[in-house]
Parts: C-alpha cells; structure tokens; sequence
C-alpha cells in the first residue's frame, strides 16, 4: 500500500544507475529510494558496501512485521510494560530509512545490509517515553555491542545516570546519532558532547526551521517529505522532523564504517570512534549557511557524490589517531 502525495520523489535504478518518477516506479513495481539518498550521494557508497557486518541500534517505538525486512538481521526486545508491536509507526519509520531491504519492493534503506537492533523505549500512539526505559535500552545496545545507536527522541533535561551510560558506549566505540528535535532548542541527549546531533532541511538544502540549532548541532540531513516503511506492510511519507534525518546520518555511518573497517591498507584507515567519524563526515561536508561551522547548520550536509577513495580514509584517519 502506497500513501501518495503531490512531492515527486526518485526510484534508483541499479541497472542503468540512474533515477526515475516515483510514480512510474509505482507503476512497475519497484522500490523507491528516499530524494535525500540521491542528494547525499549515497548509491556511490553502495559500490563499495550495503553496511554489511553493521549492527545498528535503533531505540523508537518498536519495528512491525514488513516485508522489507528479514528477520534473520532484526533483534528484538521490549523494555517497556506496552505491547512489543509498534503503535505509533514512527520506529517502523526510522527502520526503514536506515535498513530496509534492497528486495526490489517498496523503499531501499540506506544500509539495507545492516543488522538491526531494535529496542522498543516508546509506547502508544503519542511516542511516551520513561527515561528507565530508554536507560534499559541503552545498556542492552551496548551488551549487545552494537556498532551504532540511532536516538529519535528526546528527554526534558539532564540525567546524570543516562549521560553515563551515553558516555560508556561511547568509551566503547560505540557511535551515538541523536536528533537535533522539533523546538528551536537542542535537547537531551543530542545536547551530549559525546554524540552528533542532526537537523533537518528540504530538498533545496534549506533548514527545516523547527529544528533545533545551537553549539552542539553537528550536521544536517533530509528530513522533509520523506518515504519509508509503514506499519500496514506498505509505505508511508513523513512531512517533517529532525526523527527522519537522524536515521540518514546512521545509515551513512553504518556505509562509511563498512568501507573502512573493509580497506585492506593502514590500520590507521579504520574508523573506530565518534571522534574520528566526526572528522570524516565534516570534511566530506557542503557547507550550509554561514562559512564554516554555524549552530543552524553544523558543519553542513555530508555528500559523497564520488564514494569514499580509499586513500581519504588512511590520509585523514592519520589525522585524528590520536582519538
């Protein structure tokens, strides 16, 4: 089931490698890549890597049962007192930007190779939260030692038991994308040094002007009129929100530590922490707004429009060893 709307939005041809009409895609059955994959230059990633080998938290409201995914690369645990399936669809959603399958049906996620680890913190139709819940789901990710957590979410102010286990993860490896939220301001736990935090812009590279923006803003990324997974098995447009271009920095960070952990050169060309992945997608960045880093559009959008040489991964890992 397809929910349409007046916004075009393109179907990537693996074969010819190029774009076409949404609606004729409908038309011939075939899935729908996202606008925002196109213009992050996310298919010349797919030439090295589909995020294989990635295990990828995503902490929402749950995942329902879609043909876009195999169950054999989904993990599941509730850790909330609500039913495990997803009521709102906004975990479905998220899912689906970051992992759906490249089954030629419905929409192509960013790493459709990924393994999704997906821990159910939000109930009911309005997205509830209890912090006890998303601390549980924090610790579980890291037992699990995920490479990647993807945060759609946010907490009304600081917790210091939640800023710890945030900063354990982080020791560990563990890279933490976090929404930049839908209130001007950036909220916990995007407002933690320790992860990166994504606003939200249009098709023409524009803010998204609820988005929050402030010092602790790291990057920009789709987040209007974008395609995904629904919970009816079909898919589904969300309008906007800093939610859904948080998933497309995941996904890509799923794409690049892939690529590096792959290339057979230095093992200074590895990408092991947010530091180091932090680095990297800025200087692959098209500076947004003012020059230079600016709280509305951090360090701007990443673009890979070229892939990744092999070579930018050992002479910029280099760099920031030191990490």
């Amino acid at each position: 089931m397809y929910h349409l709307d007046p916004y075009i939005i393109e179907h990537y041809d693996r074969k010819t490698s190029k774009f076409k009409n949404f609606f004729d895609a409908i038309d011939e059955g075939e899935e729908i890549v996202n606008w925002g994959i196109q213009l992050m230059g996310i298919p010349s990633l797919w030439k090295d890597t589909m995020g294989s080998d990635i295990k990828i938290a995503i902490l929402d409201s749950g995942l329902a049962s879609h043909p876009d995914f195999e169950e054999e690369r989904i993990h599941r645990r509730n850790f909330t007192d609500s039913e495990e399936c997803d009521e709102s669809g906004h975990g479905t959603f998220i899912a689906g930007i970051i992992g759906a399958s490249a089954n030629g049906k419905f929409v192509v996620g960013i790493a459709p190779k990924s393994e999704l680890y997906i821990g159910k913190v939000l109930y009911g139709k309005n997205d509830d939260l209890r912090r006890k819940d998303l601390k549980r789901g924090l610790l579980w990710a890291i037992e699990q030692e995920v490479h990647i957590i993807s945060l759609s979410l946010r907490i009304g102010s600081y917790d210091a038991e939640l800023h710890s286990l945030i900063k354990r993860a982080t020791d560990e490896g563990i890279i933490i994308i976090c929404a930049s939220g839908n209130n001007d301001i950036i909220p916990f736990p995007a407002k933690f040094s320790e992860t990166i935090s994504v606003a939200s812009i249009f098709q023409d590279k524009q803010i998204w002007s609820a988005s929050g923006d402030g010092p602790e803003l790291d990057f920009v990324a789709p987040g209007v009129f974008i395609r995904s997974t629904d919970i009816y098995g079909g898919v589904g447009i969300a309008l906007e929100g800093t939610s859904f271009a948080t998933p497309f920095i995941a996904g890509i960070a799923a794409l690049i530590l892939s690529a590096s952990w792959s290339n057979k050169g230095s093992p200074l060309s590895r990408i092991l922490n947010t530091d180091q992945l932090r680095l990297f997608l800025t200087k692959s960045c098209m500076d947004l707004g003012l020059p230079g880093r600016d709280d509305i559009y951090g360090f701007g959008l990443p673009i890979f429009d070229n892939g990744v040489p092999r070579s930018l991964f050992c002479s910029l890992m280099s760099l920031v060893s030191k990490f």
